[in-house]
């Protein structure tokens, strides 16, 4: 039988080649960075923020008072990219809460309430699993302007969470705020999706005393 031979510089350019890949695409670089530094860190008794650009973005130093945070958000992606994480990740981790923001992308990309209920579900069950002792607290969804069609399947999901989280246990679903308090045109940047300060004030508002905002 013939051997083939791979010489060193085909195995270095198809490296190459591979992490080009993961590093253009924005959702692969998050989990391929958090993979590496979670491979290499005790991150100890941190509370966890896990979900969409939202969590990325969230500066947990001025909008979370309630202990000291790792920050998992990863920008443009959806609940199963969220698990994929939490399912390779060697994160060593003891949060006593755990904040969660996704579901967004999932609706804006096509899927059913129902689809996204259920994978969030998934999530929820992947998190129980590692951490049982930690407190789960889950974010409504945002009315983003640029998604304003999709408004009606916010609410239906937002509405489907907490109703659900009500039979989970340490489970807790947070409702955007209503009237003056909640979101308007100023809670969002130009694009239409993304917040600015005074959205994440509204934003975290809602988690209460536990975590106070300034």
């Amino acid at each position: 039988m013939a051997k083939f031979k791979i010489s060193t510089a085909v195995v270095a350019i198809t490296l190459l080649l591979s992490l080009t890949l993961v590093l253009n695409d924005e959702v692969l670089s998050s989990q391929f960075k958090y993979i590496l530094e979670d491979a290499t860190t005790e991150h100890g008794s941190k509370n966890l923020m896990l979900g969409s650009s939202t969590i990325k973005k969230l500066n947990q130093k001025k909008y979370l008072k309630c202990g000291t945070w790792l920050n998992r958000g990863i920008g443009n992606s959806t609940i199963a990219n969220l698990r994929t994480y939490l399912k390779i990740s060697p994160l060593s981790i003891s949060p006593s809460q755990i904040l969660l923001y996704a579901g967004e992308n999932d609706i804006d990309r096509g899927l059913s309430v129902r689809e996204t209920t259920t994978i969030y579900h998934k999530l929820i069950s992947t998190l129980r699993l590692k951490y049982p002792d930690s407190s789960i607290r889950i974010l409504a969804i945002k009315p983003s302007p640029k998604r304003q069609q999709h408004w009606n399947k916010f609410a239906a999901l937002n509405d489907t969470l907490e109703a659900n989280a009500k039979d989970m246990e340490n489970v807790t679903f947070h409702t955007n705020p209503k009237g003056e308090t909640g979101f308007d045109i100023s809670s969002f940047i130009d694009d239409g999706i993304h917040l600015t300060e005074e959205g994440y004030f509204t934003l975290t508002a809602v988690l209460g005393e536990t975590c106070k905002t300034n």
